[in-house]
């Protein structure tokens, strides 16, 4: 680790691939009833396994990134807005899946459509965290260069 806050490498695969299942899980679930196929039963269920079962490795990497990488972006007052948007999210989707699962019958339409529009924000979030880390990584290289050249 290099810098303050950086995550290694398995820990960034671990949260990139706990995301994606989990978001591509949830939009396969999403988009089946625009596809206007039959899905039976058990592929219905499998995607919903899948999206709870990547949503917990999800909880598992908001704890990984909780100690050092959000606690010294803070301090480094670095991607505030998509770092803080993404853990609200988070703890937002938690609960209404939560209720989804556990909750009253009659909650249930606008517990999903929240679940829905958070998991939007989310997804677009999430990959504007990355495309920010990458930017911020390209000027701190054209930095180094520079200053290497007037040496």
């Amino acid at each position: 680790m290099s810098r303050l806050g950086k995550m290694p490498h398995w820990q960034k695969s671990f949260i990139v691939f706990s995301f994606s299942l989990c978001a591509l899980s949830g939009l396969t679930y999403f988009f089946i009833p625009e596809l206007k196929t039959y899905v039976p039963i058990s592929a219905s269920r499998f995607i919903l396994a899948a999206h709870g079962i990547s949503a917990s490795f999800m909880l598992i990497a908001l704890g990984l990134v909780l100690p050092a990488h959000l606690k010294a972006g803070w301090i480094a007052k670095n991607n505030r807005f998509s770092g803080v948007g993404q853990f609200l999210c988070l703890l937002v989707l938690t609960a209404s899946g939560l209720l989804l699962y556990y909750g009253s019958e009659s909650l249930r339409d606008l517990t999903l459509l929240a679940h829905y529009i958070v998991s939007f924000l989310l997804i677009g979030l999430f990959i504007g965290h990355l495309l920010l880390r990458r930017k911020a990584e390209q000027a701190n290289q054209n930095m180094s260069s520079i200053s290497l050249r007037t040496r």
